[in-house]
């Protein structure tokens, strides 16, 4: 796994800082003394300005595996492009102590030869803790130690059913770095059964007493700081998301609008769903009845049974989408 020393860091950062400034110094002699033409002078500036904005927003993601693995190739090639750093945080022991699938190893070995990812670390999880949300904090908390280690500038937690637009989130990068954002949200946008059954402006697990006014979100880029301590507590995060995900950054927070940049949540789009729940801290949250009766309500979901272009799914209107993201559920993972 790829180290880089934290001093070292800070000292490059240092050196670029003081070229860039030199570099500007020296723009600016030079138009003063009409070297170069106005117009010269602005396409020059703004050609520094966009290289100092690429050196100082690297965007450094961290997956969070144990199930779906039949969803994580798709996912990360839904962020390669705009991701410097990948790294595949994973377990072969849930945290119910069940094991993993056989295919999980050979997959992120896979996508690692592939340039998909550039890391793999194996977390063990721990069974003795009090805190029931512990071992998802704790490996959230690792994915940002390793992305901070590759020297990255931005921080995004992901989980391998969750999938973005490359241009939205690059998008969201230059906004973030320009405005000075340290933390984000986005809204969710979730997928039934299949990548072509999206809901409308609702979730699957939302509550049913106040399902029509229920907003839930998901955090999204976080500045990285070098030497404050940053870890996933969910305390003092400004909108109601998952207890496991919410970073304690107190700076400036910026909630994006769902037509700008939205997470694409396939949470209920798996080729094994019992597995999915038998490993959830949904489990904390619902008794198995009640689990056992929702999935049996996704898995009997029959789109086509209410009308041709939209559906119904437990109070929440379903449409019919293109499947952008090239989801295949249905075959073989190839670990070739």
């Amino acid at each position: 796994m790829r180290q880089v020393n934290r001093m070292s860091f800070v000292c490059l950062k240092c050196i670029n800082s003081l070229v860039y400034f030199f570099k500007k110094k020296r723009l600016s002699f030079l138009r003063q003394f009409r070297v170069i033409s106005k117009d010269d002078y602005r396409v020059l500036k703004n050609v520094l300005k966009e290289q100092r904005k690429k050196e100082n927003s690297r965007l450094g993601v961290a997956y969070n595996v144990f199930d779906g693995e039949e969803l994580l190739e798709a996912s990360v090639r839904s962020i390669r492009s705009v991701a410097d750093y990948i790294v595949v945080v994973y377990q072969t022991t849930s945290n119910f102590r069940e094991a993993a699938s056989e295919e999980l190893i050979p997959l992120l070995e896979k996508l690692k030869r592939q340039g998909l990812i550039d890391d793999m670390y194996l977390y063990c999880p721990q069974f003795s803790h009090s805190d029931d949300h512990y071992n998802e904090r704790y490996k959230r908390d690792i994915g940002l130690e390793l992305v901070k280690r590759a020297g990255c500038d931005y921080f995004l937690s992901m989980d391998t059913d969750e999938f973005y637009h490359a241009e939205q989130v690059k998008e969201a990068i230059d906004f973030i770095y320009d405005e000075k954002i340290g933390s984000s949200a986005v809204n969710i946008i979730e997928y039934l059964r299949e990548p072509t059954n999206q809901l409308v402006n609702g979730y699957t697990f939302a509550p049913i007493a106040c399902k029509s006014d229920y907003n839930f979100y998901v955090p999204f880029i976080m500045k990285i700081h070098r030497f404050k301590k940053q870890r996933h507590s969910g305390v003092h995060f400004p909108c109601l998301v998952d207890p496991t995900r919410g970073l304690n950054n107190r700076e400036r927070f910026y909630l994006f609008e769902k037509h700008k940049v939205a997470m694409h949540h396939m949470c209920t789009v798996r080729r094994d769903l019992a597995r999915k729940y038998a490993n959830s801290n949904l489990r904390k949250a619902y008794q198995d009845k009640e689990l056992a009766e929702l999935q049996e309500k996704i898995l009997g979901f029959d789109f086509d049974k209410n009308l041709v272009e939209v559906s119904i799914f437990n109070g929440v209107y379903v449409q019919k989408v293109p499947n952008v993201f090239e989801i295949n559920i249905s075959k073989e993972i190839s670990n070739a």
